[in-house]
């Protein structure tokens, strides 16, 4: 009598174990997939958010680095307590080909009081407010012409031609300028001449840009 219950129970143990390994085993084949996808989608999603943090951090560290050259550059660009400002510039090469616009390279500089003057772009940046004086010379190789326009915050205020067919020659010309701290000034070719393409230096000593402070406002 025992024995058949006993074999009942014995296959009934047997049965169950093999539903529970079997559901076991589905488990094992169906989870992880599962788990897998959910685990990249939030991979990719943390991969996203981080490409668009490290892009906007990018922009931030660009902003800065503008921010801080620019600071820089009025930090030493501008001592307003200083009692002088004036400067003086000249070309260190013979410059043959021009650009539209392209501002002369007085890039020698021999005087720049109060650091108004900036070699890297060729300009003059009033570090203050005041009446100021500026003064330019320009020379040509003999059978060529330069034609020049002294600008102000891209306002021409003064124009200039040199050039003969015979010899070198030279031109002069100068402005007095009333000025706000930060204005510029700077010489640029007047691409209005199609031949003024030769700038004589000469050591340095024919082509020449020059400013002073008289007052201050």
């Amino acid at each position: 009598m025992w024995l058949p219950i006993f074999s009942f129970f014995i296959a009934l143990g047997v049965s169950s174990s093999q539903q529970i390994n079997s559901q076991a085993q589905l488990i094992q084949t169906t989870e992880p997939p599962v788990r897998y996808a959910l685990l990249l989608r939030e991979l990719t999603s943390v991969t996203n958010r981080r490409k668009a943090l490290e892009s906007q951090l990018a922009a931030y560290k660009h902003q800065h680095d503008l921010l801080s050259r620019e600071l820089q550059a009025q930090k030493v660009g501008c001592h307003c307590n200083s009692s002088t400002i004036a400067f003086t510039a000249h070309l260190n090469r013979d410059v043959k080909v021009f650009g539209v616009d392209q501002p002369y390279p007085f890039e020698e500089v021999t005087l720049n009081e109060g650091n108004g003057y900036d070699a890297r772009h060729s300009q003059f940046r009033a570090p203050v407010a005041g009446l100021y004086r500026f003064v330019v010379t320009l020379a040509t190789q003999s059978g060529y012409r330069v034609s020049a326009d002294m600008m102000l915050n891209d306002k021409i205020i003064v124009k200039l031609q040199s050039g003969t067919s015979n010899y070198f020659s030279s031109a002069t010309n100068g402005i007095y300028l009333q000025l706000n701290a930060g204005d510029d000034v700077w010489v640029q070719h007047d691409h209005s001449i199609s031949d003024s393409n030769y700038l004589f230096q000469q050591e340095g000593l024919l082509s020449t840009f020059s400013g002073y402070l008289i007052s201050r406002q």
